[in-house]
């Protein structure tokens, strides 16, 4: 998806000359956030929390939708 010759990279400097790609820095975020949770207690708990705040909200949204994820 991120090539240079085509992909969508390339559909985005095309239609974006001077859009940057910045899949590189959201992986580096990533690995940041996953280096402070499993070194600040506080950090792990606070996304841990969030995490169950979306399993609830997705569970709620497909209980009452009757939505299947199958």
């Amino acid at each position: 998806m991120s090539g240079m010759h085509r992909g969508v990279q390339k559909f985005v400097r095309d239609v974006a000359p001077n859009a940057v790609y910045v899949h590189f820095y959201a992986h580096r975020l990533n690995l940041v956030l996953v280096d402070v949770c499993k070194t600040v207690p506080a950090a792990r708990e606070f996304f841990a929390l969030l995490e169950r705040i979306y399993v609830f909200a997705l569970g709620s949204l497909m209980h009452k939708y009757g939505l299947n994820m199958n």
